[in-house]
């Protein structure tokens, strides 16, 4: 099986230690780092101690290009809010691809507005079939947003 992993190209040693439990239950997973318009973090990452292959996209109009080459056939999506990430779902959607959504968000991270939490609601809803999380918190609020139960895992917890 096939599974490509979308996020940021910013890596630390908090995302290798989510390599190393990801891949304990999707061992041929890939990671695509897709630069973006993004802060850059301090820290340094040596890519090549990674327990998956890493694969780097300079352009986010590169994206879809690359899914379609390489014709995954699980997506795993590192959020909702950047329109990278919007593309890739709705890649998955138009190909009949499964999309999981990584999601470390909880309702207590900062204040929560209604109509905000409707919109995120529609997106999730729309984008994603299940839910990798962090832990309970993080699972009950993408719950919130229309994760159905039986479709969160807690990936990391491995």
């Amino acid at each position: 099986m096939k599974v490509l992993m979308i996020g940021g190209a910013n890596l630390g040693p908090y995302h290798f230690a989510r390599f190393r439990a990801i891949t304990k239950l999707l061992p041929e997973i890939t990671y695509v780092r897709v630069f973006y318009k993004e802060q850059y973090r301090p820290w340094h990452s040596d890519i090549g101690v990674a327990p998956c292959r890493i694969v780097s996209l300079k352009q986010v109009p590169n994206v879809t290009r690359f899914l379609d080459e390489e014709s995954p056939d699980v997506v795993i999506v590192i959020g909702y809010t950047k329109y990278v990430y919007w593309k890739v779902a709705r890649w998955a959607k138009k190909h009949g691809v499964p999309s999981i959504l990584q999601c470390d968000s909880q309702h207590k991270d900062h204040p929560r507005h209604w109509w905000k939490e409707l919109v995120k609601s529609a997106i999730v809803r729309y984008s994603f079939d299940a839910a990798f999380v962090a832990g309970e918190r993080s699972a009950m609020y993408v719950r919130s947003l229309g994760i159905p139960e039986n479709s969160i895992c807690m990936a990391w917890m491995l």
